[in-house]
C-alpha cells in the first residue's frame, strides 16, 4: 500500500496516516454515509453501532478516504456492508458549521453478514478496497 501512494502522492506534498474509529468518534462520518448511502441506492441503519477507518491525507490539502462499516436496513438484522467515500472540509456554512464535500469511492456497497467467514471474502474484499481507494485518490487528486 505504501508504494502505491509513494507512486500516486509522491512529490505532492500530502502527509498521509491510517486511523480507525474508538468509542469516542464512531459516530463521525453520519452525513457522509448517509450521502454515500443515498447515491447508491440502499438504507444504512447509522443508529446500530458502527466501525471507520481511513487513510487521512494532510497538506496542501485536507482529506479522508473511508471506510464505514454498518448495519443495512431499517431493522437489523445481520446484513452488513462496507462503503468507501472521500470527505474533503470546504469552507464553513452562514451559522460557522463545517460544510464538507463527499463523494462515493465505490460503484456499490460491499455486503456481508455476522455470519460471513472473511477468509472466503476476503480476496474479494481487498480487490473491491483496491478500486475504492483507486477511485478515492482519483477524487482527491482533482483537488489538488
Amino acid at each position: 500500500m505504501r508504494t502505491f501512494l509513494e507512486r500516486d502522492l509522491g512529490g505532492t506534498g500530502i502527509g498521509v496516516a491510517v486511523g480507525r474509529s474508538n468509542q469516542g468518534d464512531a459516530t463521525w462520518y453520519r452525513a457522509q454515509i448517509l450521502a454515500t448511502a443515498g447515491a447508491l441506492d440502499y438504507y444504512p441503519n447509522v443508529a446500530a453501532p458502527r466501525l471507520w477507518v481511513r487513510l487521512h491525507l494532510s497538506g496542501r490539502l485536507r482529506a479522508d478516504l473511508v471506510f464505514s462499516f454498518h448495519a443495512v436496513g431499517t431493522h437489523p438484522r445481520g446484513a452488513m456492508a462496507c462503503v468507501a467515500f472521500t470527505s474533503i472540509p470546504l469552507e464553513r456554512g452562514p451559522e460557522g458549521e463545517p460544510q464538507w464535500r463527499s463523494d462515493p469511492a465505490c460503484a456499490e456497497p460491499f455486503a456481508f453478514s455476522h455470519g460471513t467467514d472473511p477468509e472466503a471474502v476476503s480476496p474479494e474484499f481487498i480487490a473491491w478496497v483496491d478500486r475504492a481507494v483507486q477511485v478515492g485518490l482519483e477524487t482527491v487528486r482533482r483537488y489538488l
